[in-house]
């Protein structure tokens, strides 16, 4: 797992956020940046809870991030501290997931409690080799 690293926020258009980094400290692209209250200073003022998670898409120099937002944007600021997590997102997968609905971040949406698993994997992976997938006559069960 790669490093946690720190930047601030200095822009917000919509769901597309932008974020100064330390340099040498950018993130990778794919990479998830979580922004919560509880984890801003003293001098930045929050008016309500915030927990949005954001995925690295591009890389802008001058050390800025060009972020999309998973969930709403309500209440971002610029001057906001981002944490830079140095993985990418990761859902639940297996059996428990059967039948349930979720969001892309992984939480479940279907008011029926949390997915219980112990196996996550990355939404940006490697495709199954054309050796491993079925043919496209069979019944998919999901």
């Amino acid at each position: 797992m790669a490093n946690v690293t720190y930047g601030n926020v200095t822009q917000v258009i919509g769901a597309v956020v932008d974020i100064r980094f330390k340099p040498g400290d950018l993130p990778d692209i794919m990479s998830a940046i979580t922004i919560k209250s509880e984890d801003q200073d003293a001098d930045v003022k929050v008016a309500q809870k915030i927990d949005i998670t954001l995925e690295a898409f591009a890389h802008l120099g001058n050390d800025i991030a060009r972020c999309v937002a998973l969930n709403a944007t309500d209440g971002l600021r610029r001057g906001m501290k981002a944490t830079n997590t140095g993985a990418s997102i990761k859902v639940p997968v297996g059996e428990a997931c059967l039948g349930r609905l979720m969001n892309v971040l992984g939480d479940p949406i279907d008011e029926a409690g949390p997915i219980d698993t112990k196996e996550y994997w990355e939404i940006h992976r490697k495709p199954p080799a054309l050796t491993e997938q079925l043919p496209a006559t069979t019944m998919l069960e999901t």
